[in-house]
C-alpha cells in the first residue's frame, strides 16, 4: 500500500534569487551538488502548454541500503515558473514519486530558498525513501550556498 510522506526545509543564500534560479534549471550543476546524483541525461528541453520553460532528464543517483551499494535511475519534469520558483516531478523504479517545489524570495541580495517535498513510495520504502532525500537535499543546498556565495 503506498504511503505518502511531506516534508519543507528553508535554506540562507546571500545571492540573488535569479542566480541561483537560473544555477539550479541546469540539470548538469546538480553532478556537483548532489551527493547522491552521479549521472544526467538530458532528453528534452521546451515550454509547457502554459508557456513555461522545462527540462526533462533521466538522473542515476548512488545509493546504499542496509550497506549494499545500488543504483537508482530515475525520470524527472523540471518546470521553470514566474515568481523565482522551479517545480520538479520525479518517477522512480519501485512506484516511487517525488514533487518538489522550490520557491525563492529575494530581499537586499539574500535569498530564502524554500523547499516543499511529497514523495509517494510502497509502505516498506517510504520512510527510507524520505530520509534519504531530505538528508541529500540539506547536502545539495549546503553545496549550492557555498558555490553561491564564493561566486
Amino acid at each position: 500500500m503506498p504511503k505518502t510522506l511531506t516534508y519543507q526545509q528553508t535554506f540562507t543564500i546571500q545571492a540573488p534569487a535569479q542566480k541561483i534560479l537560473a544555477f539550479l534549471f541546469n540539470p548538469e550543476n546538480h553532478l556537483h551538488l548532489h551527493p547522491l546524483v552521479q549521472r544526467i541525461d538530458i532528453l528534452e528541453r521546451g515550454t509547457t502548454p502554459e508557456g513555461h520553460p522545462f527540462v526533462l532528464f533521466d538522473v542515476t543517483d548512488s545509493l546504499r541500503m542496509m550497506g549494499i551499494p545500488f543504483k537508482v535511475k530515475y525520470r524527472t519534469k523540471m518546470i521553470r515558473f514566474p515568481e523565482n520558483k522551479l517545480y520538479l516531478d520525479a518517477v522512480s523504479p519501485g512506484n516511487v514519486t517525488t514533487q518538489v517545489s522550490w520557491t525563492m524570495q529575494e530581499k537586499d541580495g539574500v535569498t530564502q530558498l524554500h523547499e516543499d517535498v511529497s514523495l509517494t513510495a510502497p509502505s516498506l520504502l517510504a520512510n527510507y525513501s524520505v530520509n534519504q532525500s531530505k538528508q541529500s537535499h540539506i547536502g545539495m543546498f549546503t553545496r549550492l550556498k557555498e558555490k553561491m556565495e564564493t561566486q
